[in-house]
């Protein structure tokens, strides 16, 4: 990299792109400026300039319910705390929590579709958000694990969790329910354990809004929907 922004490249500070925002110019990659982005979650990334124009991409990585590694603490936020979980991972808790927190040695740990943090407290492990409101059954409004912030915790059931989770790292459609049927698209929905075909269509973005009306009529609040229909694309 050895110029920051040169005189034919767009100045993108404060563009948007889904949940990152450019902040300013780290310097020139492969023919395209590097943008240092903000995320609202309060990681941070970087982005080459035509990700953003194109809206490529979309967050740190929270989006998809994994907070990505930092070298070093992430920005502090207004109200909260960052805890370090080690290998660069931190998780988020409301400042009121933090000192009934700390004391203990969190780490992240793997789910499904995300990361959780967990410690062992008088003998037993526990997870970040049973610890905090003291329920086992507790659904991430975002998806993100390590975002447990009092206002992202919500009680839930198995189905209602499962409802709300990220698409399986497996997914290669780009969108949750969605999968490739020879030249077609099919979306699926689970509910309560019974697989519900909702038929095949000529474009992966046609599938997942199909998906997208079935996972509101049978989860309602609790739905996950795709983000990039959300956004019309």
């Amino acid at each position: 990299m050895t110029t920051l922004l040169g005189p034919r490249s767009l100045d993108l500070r404060n563009r948007k792109s889904g949940k990152l925002t450019a902040i300013r110019p780290l310097g020139s990659r492969d023919k395209h400026t590097l943008w240092f982005c903000r995320c609202v979650c309060g990681g941070s990334k970087e982005v080459p300039s035509h990700h953003i124009t194109q809206r490529r991409v979309r967050s740190c990585g929270c989006a998809n319910g994994i907070l990505r590694r930092a070298e070093h603490t992430p920005a502090p936020i207004r109200g909260a705390r960052w805890i370090p979980l080690g290998h660069g991972r931190f998780a988020l808790v409301d400042t009121q929590d933090y000192k009934r927190v700390a004391p203990f040695r969190w780490c992240a740990s793997k789910g499904r579709t995300t990361f959780y943090a967990r410690s062992s407290v008088r003998g037993c492990q526990i997870r970040l958000h049973t610890f905090i409101t003291g329920q086992k059954s507790i659904d991430h409004w975002d998806g993100n694990g390590l975002n447990n912030r009092r206002k992202n915790l919500r009680q839930a059931t198995a189905f209602q969790n499962r409802a709300n989770s990220a698409k399986h790292r497996d997914n290669t459609s780009g969108f949750k329910g969605v999968r490739q049927m020879r030249a077609r698209w099919a979306a699926r929905i689970h509910v309560h354990g019974r697989a519900i075909h909702l038929g095949t269509y000529d474009t992966a973005s046609a599938a997942a809004h199909a998906y997208d009306r079935a996972a509101a009529r049978y989860f309602g609040q609790y739905a996950r929907l795709n983000p990039r229909v959300q956004d019309g694309r």
